[in-house]
């Protein structure tokens, strides 16, 4: 990162002897690097005070009694044994840092080691005097409270701690190599009174050049923690108004704690908003890894205190419960508002209303997204007077279980926007996020559902119907067409006749079944449309119900006609094995579910017609089992007994009361069409089933 050097970078334009001749002393090569005298030359007798530790070994600090300077060592005359108090001598060029940098380096392109000398005492500095640059180039002890860990986003080698102490706040840089071993240990610095030492460095090498001063550490072990964070601490300070703080102090000050009730919780758990004993708002922004409160609970949080210029809120905080606290959790009742209420200008320089952060509020809109089932996201959008709203429901995911899009709703919850920190290049912080944030779960409440049947639905499936009936007259009359072709391939050829008059009786019985049911039930449904264009504009509920009976009916022919096309491909009449018929004709059906076929019936006491109402009464069951009851396991038994087919269909689904099931005249035909096939065959049909049990059919048939 801040200290990498890329060597060949550095030799790109190869070694020039600078004007004014070798540079001899320390200073005069740092001041070089300083005025980017590129060219210059330099020899130097210097001591190593330390080594930085940039995960090549090859920087360091060389200092004399007048001045420090970063020495990079070329990787070809590297020594990697230099450690502090290693005399040296050293020459080599000042050059560019990279091909792209303004920024001067001195490389060393020869280098020996020429004696030990005393290690140079490190040297205790106040957080403000580094700040103010009294110990650039120096190595020195610090003292602060390690207040914020953040990754390197140009460099993922390197890590930076905050420091504050001092009303002051210094950045602490780590390789991550370096740290590798003490990865847990890093958490638990947050909050934490530590000494530090390490290098001043006020001429960063890398992208960011004017991010000065930073303090280089070498490694973990330069870390001494003096006072551990510790909850139960009471030297740690009362969160205050701090009315007469300026801002750019607040963001050095060490822990707070504030007393309060946890009234919001947003963006999955990592903030909530806490309204203190004092009646304070202060938003919270939780450590990494610490688990969120509830809504309601009162609580003890500590943090390192930050403005906005709205609130004092805390940072890195953690937080315990109030033993001492009723866990009672009283919800403000909220107040109806308007959407220009919250916002009055909003897309207009935005302007939002400060006056009503915090509070509980109520408003009406319509849902125009949801979070996506596959995403940890739990806000959806509300549009109310033209305005998009967002609402929060970490609190409560539930509340969004059973919404659609363009419902009508009433959400409830309180009003929260949040705003950068206030920096001194940022006077008015600018406001990054506004939500309405829900508590429980009937904060939000479906008010109407929007209509599904629209003039052009209407219109979708009057074309769809018109398709089908074309589809099945032109289907019809090629049946036809093959059935006499195959009949006169019958009359040619005698041993061949039995199966080929089976196949045109077979199409035939289909050619009367589309007729039969199908070609009814569209009569029917043209009732009901009749009914319905009646009934619009006079009386929207009978309109409604004939719609709805219109759309069941036409569902059943859709079922019908799909029964049918798979009759035509279906070669289980042919099998001879009626276990494995049944198997087959369920096959394309079951899914996942699993199935118990046992069929004690000869093929040959079955004539064709009995066989194929068998197995579509058992296809239909089974379709019935697996979308309306969702059964895992299906149980299909057969067999003769006094000269009666009996056949049951049980499954472990979710069953249903029979006794208040929808039948004919509400659309659903699905039983009914196995109890009509039943008694066309001279049995019936009985059905044992409760909510929760399971369902079990028995259908017979005369033989």
């Amino acid at each position: 990162m801040i200290l990498i050097l890329t060597t060949a970078a550095l030799m790109a334009t190869g070694p020039a002897k600078g004007a004014d001749g070798v540079l001899r002393r320390v200073s005069d090569v740092a001041a070089a690097v300083r005025e980017q005298r590129f060219g210059a030359t330099f020899e130097i007798d210097a001591v190593a005070t330390s080594p930085i530790q940039d995960g090549t070994n090859l920087v360091f600090v060389a200092s004399d009694d007048r001045d420090s300077v970063i020495i990079y060592q070329e990787p070809e005359i590297a020594l990697k044994t230099i450690k502090p108090g290693t005399r040296i001598k050293a020459s080599g060029i000042i050059k560019r840092y990279n091909d792209v940098s303004a920024i001067g380096a001195a490389l060393a392109l020869k280098i020996s080691i020429t004696g030990e000398t005393h290690v140079p005492p490190t040297t205790e500095a106040k957080l403000s005097d580094i700040v103010d640059g009294k110990f650039d180039m120096r190595y020195v002890k610090a003292t602060g409270v390690v207040k914020a860990k953040f990754p390197d986003t140009i460099d993922a080698n390197f890590f930076f701690l905050v420091l504050v102490g001092d009303n002051a706040s210094l950045h602490i840089s780590l390789h991550a190599q370096q740290a590798a071993g003490n990865a847990d240990t890093i958490p638990y610095l947050i909050g934490a009174k530590v000494s530090v030492c390490g290098i001043v460095q006020n001429d960063p090498s890398g992208s960011r050049r004017h991010f000065r001063p930073l303090l280089g550490v070498n490694a973990m072990d330069d870390f001494k923690i003096i006072h551990p964070f510790n909850p139960n601490d009471d030297s740690i300070p009362m969160l205050g108004d701090m009315k007469d703080i300026r801002p750019d102090l607040i963001s050095t000050l060490g822990p707070h704690k504030a007393a309060g009730t946890v009234v919001a919780i947003w963006q999955k758990g990592s903030k909530f908003l806490l309204k203190t004993d004092a009646g304070k708002f202060s938003k919270v922004d939780l450590l990494e890894g610490v688990e969120p409160p509830a809504c309601g609970d009162r609580a003890m949080v500590f943090g390192f205190p930050d403005t906005d210029l709205f609130n004092i809120n805390l940072l890195n905080a953690r937080w315990k419960r109030l033993e001492s606290a009723e866990a009672v959790r009283a919800f403000e009742e909220p107040t109806n508002v308007t959407a220009r209420t919250l916002m009055p200008r909003a897309g207009k320089n935005d302007i939002i209303s400060s006056s009503n952060f915090g509070k509980a509020i109520s408003l009406e809109g319509v849902v125009r997204s949801l979070p996506a089932k596959e995403s940890n996201d739990e806000r959806m959008m509300l549009e109310s007077e033209g305005l998009i709203m967002p609402i929060d429901a970490t609190s409560c995911p539930e509340a969004l279980s059973g919404l659609s899009i363009g419902c009508r709703v009433r959400v409830a919850g309180i009003f929260i926007f949040e705003a950068d920190s206030w920096r001194a290049n940022s006077i008015f912080p600018n406001v990054t996020d506004v939500a309405i944030v829900a508590r429980r779960a009937d904060d939000i409440r479906v008010i109407s559902r929007p209509s599904w049947w629209t003039p052009s639905r209407l219109l979708i499936v009057i074309g769809v119907l018109v398709v089908i009936i074309v589809v099945v007259l032109l289907w019809n009359s090629s049946l036809r067409i093959l059935a006499e072709r195959r009949g006169q391939a019958l009359y040619r050829a005698r041993m061949e006749k039995t199966a080929s008059e089976m196949r045109v009786n077979e199409r035939t019985r289909l050619a009367t079944e589309l007729h039969d049911y199908i070609s009814q039930d569209m009569t029917a449904i043209s009732y009901q449309v009749t009914a319905a264009r009646r009934a619009h504009g006079v009386d929207p509920d009978e309109c409604a119900a004939h719609l709805d009976t219109a759309d069941r009916m036409l569902g059943s022919c859709r079922t019908e006609l799909r029964r049918c096309l798979w009759d035509l491909r279906n070669e289980a009449l042919d099998e001879q094995n009626v276990a494995k018929a049944v198997e087959t004709s369920i096959g394309p059906i079951v899914g996942d579910a699993a199935t118990d076929i046992k069929m004690d019936i000869p093929r040959e006491s079955l004539d064709d017609s009995t066989m194929h109402a068998m197995l579509s009464i058992v296809r239909e069951l089974v379709a019935n089992a697996i979308k309306h009851g969702h059964a895992n396991l299906i149980s299909i038994k057969g067999e003769v007994l006094d000269g009666t087919l009996v056949l049951t269909v049980s499954d472990d689904g979710i069953g249903f009361d029979a006794s208040t099931m929808p039948g004919a005249a509400e659309g659903h035909f699905g039983l009914a069409g196995v109890h009509e096939r039943a008694l066309q065959h001279g049995g019936g049909s009985s059905i044992d089933s409760v909510p929760g049990g399971g369902t079990r059919i028995t259908v017979s048939f005369k033989l």
